[in-house]
């Protein structure tokens, strides 16, 4: 990438303008090289942008077979607060499900090149014999190798309750009861 005060070079400068436009912040960068005036023998850079669109409202909603009758709201921004950090939110209600979910990515912790961020989510959705609800979370980690590369890693919990449905509270193994028997007959 091409620093202040570095010797111009045409490849360095290209690849500048596309890790811009790749951040997704901004639409095609058109920039500008003119003699400084006070210096011919430096330049004067310029790169116009136009922020794009960075909000996300999503409304919808629709019936399953497994999940019933359901309404879904999410909010997704990604550069809040022209920080460049991002936040979503995404619910989801419904006769048979419930999902809740926040994230937050902060891609330049410190303002060095470190990604690191959190994702908390409760889910509950009611199977015909039993009801299963988790709370959990992810933290992710990760930081940037050259222009191009990425490393990054993970790591998610759960805790996933299980009961049936009966209202006994009784606990249930979520894999036996996902098993089903058909006892219908064929005839010819």
């Amino acid at each position: 990438k091409l620093q202040e005060g570095d010797l111009f070079n045409t490849v360095r400068f290209q690849r500048s303008l596309t890790r811009i436009y790749q951040l997704g912040y901004f639409s095609q960068p058109k920039p500008h090289v003119e003699p400084s005036p006070e210096d011919p023998t430096k330049l004067d850079i310029t790169v116009d942008v136009e922020e794009q669109a960075k909000n996300d409202v999503r409304f919808g909603g629709g019936v399953s077979g497994i999940e019933g009758f359901f309404g879904t709201f999410a909010f997704q921004t990604r550069n809040l607060f022209g920080t460049g950090n991002a936040l979503s939110v995404d619910v989801q209600a419904g006769s048979r499900v419930e999902t809740y979910q926040l994230a937050y990515t902060d891609p330049f912790i410190l303002d060095r090149p470190v990604t690191g961020g959190f994702n908390a989510f409760s889910r509950s959705i009611e199977y015909p014999q039993f009801i299963r609800k988790g709370v959990g979370g992810q933290f992710t980690l990760g930081f940037t190798l050259g222009d191009f590369w990425f490393a990054g890693a993970d790591y998610s919990y759960e805790d996933v309750k299980s009961r049936a449905r009966d209202n006994s509270n009784t606990p249930v193994d979520p894999t036996s009861q996902a098993l089903f028997t058909d006892t219908r007959t064929v005839s010819a």
